[in-house]
């Protein structure tokens, strides 16, 4: 298996070039948890967004202020390519307002095949059942910080997808604030909705929501604890509980960062 990235880089001037694997420009959420604000991912990671490609990305910085990524790649979430044709986006990033970042980042491809893969799954986006699909992806994000110790964003995303002239559609959003304490702490809180309205996502028709709150406590230069609490919500049974299956679930979590 390859690294979690692999990839070559070139850097003249203002222009760049990325060939290889790489991270998505999908989401405000990634896969590294030491820079992330909750432990946990959210719905919207889970379902809503790719997580990696493999292709090449040409960028060029327009001005200070804002810069532009174009990408050509093999698929959602895939190495090598689950069906003939290839996928496609864009990022364009604007910084230009005091203390607010914004983001438009676009995604567009035929996912997915007929033939499963060892996971049982359908190419890398991950679909349950057969067939190609033609996703189209938007997304807005927007990053403020009104001081040094505070940070607000809200990460949007709104995709369709098609299987055998079958049209869907799913959605959601995430609110995020974060909060610097004193003595290298900080607290943050996550909320979310994500509707898989026709079951594109899931397999089947449903919404889910999330509130999650985390405490970062630094035990030294290289460690800090993680402490979080979230609570699930689901428009059907989705979650395994005492009682089989339920539409909530509450779960505390602790865990030890190692951070380099």
């Amino acid at each position: 298996k390859l690294y979690r990235q692999a990839f070559l880089a070139y850097k003249p001037g203002k222009f760049s070039v990325d060939v290889g694997k790489f991270d998505t420009w999908i989401g405000y959420e990634g896969a590294d948890s030491t820079i992330q604000d909750n432990y946990s991912r959210s719905f919207l990671y889970t379902f809503g967004q790719p997580r990696y490609h493999f292709g090449v990305a040409a960028g060029y910085q327009i001005s200070p202020t804002l810069n532009i990524k174009l990408y050509a790649v093999n698929g959602w979430n895939e190495v090598k390519d689950s069906n003939d044709q290839k996928s496609g986006g864009a990022h364009l990033g604007f910084s230009g307002i005091r203390n607010l970042e914004l983001a438009f980042n676009t995604y567009s491809g035929l996912e997915a095949s007929d033939n499963p893969n060892p996971d049982g799954i359908y190419g890398g986006a991950g679909f349950l059942m057969p067939g190609s699909q033609k996703i189209n992806l938007t997304e807005y994000v927007a990053v403020y910080r009104p001081t040094s110790k505070i940070k607000l964003a809200l990460d949007s995303i709104s995709a369709t997808g098609e299987t055998g002239g079958v049209p869907g559609v799913w959605r959601g959003f995430a609110g995020y604030a974060a909060f610097k304490l004193p003595k290298g702490m900080q607290l943050s809180f996550r909320a979310e909705r994500f509707e898989d309205r026709d079951g594109l996502r899931t397999g089947v028709p449903t919404n889910y929501t999330s509130a999650t709150e985390t405490l970062d406590i630094p035990i030294s230069r290289t460690m800090f604890w993680r402490f979080e609490a979230r609570k699930d919500g689901s428009s059907i049974p989705a979650f395994l509980d005492h009682d089989g299956v339920g539409s909530t679930r509450s779960t505390f979590t602790f865990a030890q960062v190692l951070r380099f």
